[in-house]
């Protein structure tokens, strides 16, 4: 009778991915364009926690937060690294802050209600241990006199600057339960939130081999049901979900093709997008289940979803895109094609992608006017040709944002209570931000 039950709501949730991220047909951007300009401020997911991280390096994060203020719930400024200092009595650094007096005063403006804009916003910025090498860490795991020191270093900068609390990433978070229950206790004392950066885990959907993937997931679920005791919230970095070197091809090639050749070598990839409905939901299930688990990471997943767990979760969600250098290739023959303009081709790698933001994709799409496609996932690329060869460009979309919060949000069948993650705000164009 348990399995009915887990393989109904299992049932359930696999029809629900697939009813949101449905397969339209082909779009001309003349007649679609994603970024067009929308007046509406009003919270579209109100239920859902919203995070927004905003860099020093893409300064227009600070206007765009300010500007859709009703939309964001935690704010975090990227301004802080933690690094264990020479000075033995000190024993840790913490280095940055605000750059400029300005930003400064934004940051207080967010604290702020006012009549116009009555929504104060929690402004948690990121402290992040930089440049830590093992024996960092093992020095730090291993004595307890390092976990206050570090606590008391951080919640200083936090009570002299008048923050709401903070958020925490580390090269091995996973692994400082110890050190992150006593800043856990020094915020609360003062009533400030701890926010915790967790990669994602990888599944099929994303990149490496089954045993690399279990090794992966092991090693960041195991820990999650301590601290969740400790958290306000997690942050996963469910984006970068194919990544610069794309994922491996699994089409079937002709045995005597030059194609074949290549993928016994493993030198076959494919471009992919840049998260994915399925992938973000994989992980709400995995984070939401090891959080609940005695044990941590089971590979049993319950699919049994409480509000109180799973609104810890703030999934992350990309606001840049990502444009590989591509060939056509044409997978019944095994041979790389020398037209770029085949509707029988697939895409494979010539070249590292890179990530793109926003307006630059904007321009893309002015200088090229290409056709913007949709994937069965519910993720959208477009192809361009320029002097150096054919790209192709995977793109965060208001449609494709508006399917993974329709699967994060609650429905009818699964109550699963998430919030999201925006990295990062700077990066954004104006629709992604109204779709929330």
């Amino acid at each position: 009778m348990e399995l009915t039950r887990r393989t109904v709501r299992l049932i359930l949730l696999v029809s629900h991915f697939i009813a949101v991220a449905h397969c339209r047909d082909q779009l001309d951007v003349d007649d679609h364009i994603p970024f067009q300009l929308n007046d509406d401020n009003a919270r579209r997911h109100p239920e859902l926690p919203v995070l927004g991280y905003v860099t020093p390096w893409n300064p227009r994060g600070k206007d765009l937060v300010e500007e859709h203020r009703q939309k964001f719930d935690i704010v975090c400024p990227v301004w802080y690294t933690v690094h264990p200092s020479s000075n033995d009595v000190e024993v840790y650094e913490v280095r940055g802050g605000p750059p400029a007096d300005e930003d400064r005063d934004w940051y207080k403006r967010l604290q702020t209600p006012s009549d116009t804009k009555p929504k104060a916003i929690q402004v948690t910025p990121r402290f992040i241990l930089d440049g830590w090498s093992q024996d960092d860490y093992r020095q730090l795991m291993f004595n307890e006199t390092r976990w206050h020191r570090l606590a008391t270093e951080i919640t200083q900068v936090v009570e002299d600057m008048a923050y709401n609390g903070i958020v925490f990433e580390s090269g091995a978070t996973h692994a400082l339960s110890g050190p992150l229950g006593v800043l856990s206790d020094h915020l609360k004392e003062n009533g400030k939130t701890l926010v915790l950066v967790m990669p994602p885990i990888r599944t099929t959907l994303g990149m490496g081999d089954a045993a690399a993937l279990n090794s992966h997931n092991a090693m960041m679920l195991q820990s999650i049901s301590s601290l969740a005791g400790v958290a306000d919230y997690f942050s996963i970095m469910t984006y970068d979900m194919t990544g610069p070197g794309g994922h491996e091809s699994l089409r079937q090639f002709p045995r005597s093709s030059q194609l074949h050749a290549a993928q016994q070598q493993h030198k076959v990839r494919e471009p992919g997008p840049n998260t994915n409905v399925e992938w973000v939901g994989a992980n709400l299930i995995a984070f939401t289940d090891a959080a609940k688990s005695q044990d941590g990471y089971t590979n049993e997943q319950q699919f049994v979803f409480k509000d109180e767990v799973s609104a810890k979760f703030l999934m992350g969600l990309p606001l840049y895109g990502y444009k590989y250098p591509v060939f056509l290739a044409d997978d019944k023959k095994g041979i790389i094609l020398q037209s770029t303009e085949s509707v029988n081709g697939f895409s494979i790698l010539r070249g590292a992608g890179e990530p793109v933001v926003m307006h630059q994709i904007e321009e893309l799409i002015a200088e090229y006017s290409p056709k913007l496609e949709e994937m069965d996932d519910g993720e959208f690329y477009f192809d361009y040709s320029a002097e150096d060869g054919l790209w192709r460009v995977f793109l965060p979309t208001p449609e494709s944002m508006s399917n993974v919060l329709g699967v994060l949000d609650q429905n009818e069948h699964i109550e699963l209570g998430a919030g999201i993650a925006l990295w990062e705000v700077g990066q954004s164009s104006l629709d992604l931000l109204v779709t929330l």
